[in-house]
């Protein structure tokens, strides 16, 4: 990819001054690859083994990997390509119509998140730049969905299949208004609206935190079982 496609591209382009960034990823940090990273950029390598090193636990610093690839996946796989030539025609398609205004929000984006890094603690970091995660349910995977989140650059945390109750929107958001509402009778879509909305409002802060902190258990119950079957609360930690 790099001596073949991505140093041709480069030497087409008038570019003065350039930086190269990538994650930490193994295939990204073998030998081979940053000897001719570092052949190509010099000091102007930000990765693991590089002149600058990759900050640890930030994978969500590199554009491709919180826009780029999700967007792109999100819109490629709309048609269901069964050969290589029609996936690589739809990669091809979706990459070319991206437009310079979403690129330069990318940017924004981007450079806030370095700002966070550089001069934020933790605990603002964490609240500011956040992840979008909902289950796997068509209306929330549909290409129009897709394309705004990815237009608003709104990082989404992939859902495993057949674990809906992963989503805090799951276990908590919506059983929860639906237990208030149960029972009452709404005789226009607003009065649903309205009703919806005073419940949201009503929830305390407490009660988010006390469930946030269930989504981090429920998460690490699913990665102690390492890929098995298991129901409730069935899994050492």
């Amino acid at each position: 990819m790099i001596t073949n496609f991505f140093i041709p591209e480069l030497n087409n382009h008038d570019v003065q001054e350039l930086w190269f960034q990538q994650d930490i990823a193994t295939c990204h940090t073998a030998r081979a690859t940053i000897d001719l990273l570092k052949d190509m950029f010099g000091d102007h390598l930000i990765s693991r083994f590089g002149p600058v090193n990759w900050p640890p636990r930030s994978c969500d610093l590199t554009l491709l990997d919180y826009f780029l690839w999700g967007y792109v996946k999100s819109l490629v796989y709309a048609d269901k390509p069964q050969m290589l030539d029609h996936l690589e025609e739809n990669i091809r398609r979706v990459i070319a119509d991206i437009r310079p205004q979403m690129l330069e929000k990318v940017i924004e984006n981007w450079t806030s998140r370095l700002d966070y890094i550089r001069g934020s603690p933790m605990p603002e970091i964490i609240f500011k730049i956040w992840v979008l995660h909902h289950d796997n349910a068509p209306c929330l995977t549909a290409i129009s969905v897709n394309r705004f989140v990815a237009s608003k650059n709104i990082p989404v945390a992939p859902q495993p299949p057949y674990l809906l109750d992963l989503s805090p929107c799951d276990f908590f958001l919506f059983p929860r208004l639906k237990n208030h509402l149960k029972g009452h009778h709404f005789g226009t879509v607003e009065n649903i609206q309205t009703a919806i909305t005073d419940q949201l409002k009503a929830i305390p802060i407490s009660e988010f935190h006390q469930y946030y902190e269930e989504w981090k258990k429920r998460l690490q119950r699913c990665v102690a079982s390492e890929g098995s079957y298991f129901e409730g609360d069935n899994v050492k930690l």
